[in-house]
């Protein structure tokens, strides 16, 4: 039935442009799996993006992309991209029966010390073990 359209865009680039490409379905798939809490437990090649457009290298901003997972259009996720010195980073939001709107909230540049203010120790538990009976999707 043809390619999928990560496929095509990847392809349809060359050098700089197609490895820009592969980075930035690579951040989307990284960013969904993350969401839902699977990381890499979910298959990858079940989850196809549909770019919202170009994003510029240098300060590139899309809020247009959509997902499908088993080919089946996701509309309660939405993506924000950005692009920053040659490095892509996405956010995956899920908004069920979304009032979100472009524009949103957005990204903003956080130190380590937002991140950091009241740290606590783990402890004994095993979280690789509790991580790895996840179901593969939530819920």
């Amino acid at each position: 039935s043809g390619i999928n359209a990560e496929y095509g865009d990847t392809i349809r680039g060359s050098g700089d442009n197609q490895l820009f490409s592969f980075y930035r379905h690579w951040c989307l798939k990284e960013s969904y799996v993350k969401t839902i809490g699977t990381g890499l437990k979910f298959g990858l090649q079940r989850i196809e993006f549909h770019l919202g457009g170009p994003l510029d290298r240098e300060g590139g901003l899309c809020e247009t992309t959509r997902v499908l997972i088993d080919g089946v259009r996701q509309n309660d996720w939405v993506f924000e991209e950005r692009s920053h010195d040659g490095h892509i980073t996405a956010i995956a939001i899920r908004v069920p029966g979304s009032g979100w709107k472009e524009g949103g909230a957005g990204m903003s540049i956080l130190h380590f010390s937002d991140l950091s203010i009241s740290p606590v120790e783990l402890g004994e538990r095993d979280y690789f073990n509790l991580f790895n009976a996840k179901k593969e999707l939530p819920g």
